[in-house]
């Protein structure tokens, strides 16, 4: 019986680090899209906000 729990909860950590490693292999991705959109997008828009405000 011991065994079969222990075989148990190393299979549920093993499912739980992999699942965390799925989702962290989304969200590395997502977050590096963002970061790049937010300087190519974000930036312009600014320089043009201030480019109107010195008008």
């Amino acid at each position: 019986k011991e065994t079969v729990e222990g075989e148990r909860w190393r299979i549920s950590v093993v499912g739980a680090s992999s699942v965390r490693d799925a989702a962290l292999d989304l969200i590395y991705p997502l977050l590096r899209a963002l970061s790049v959109l937010r300087t190519e997008v974000v930036h312009p828009l600014r320089r043009l906000q201030l480019a109107r405000q010195r008008e």
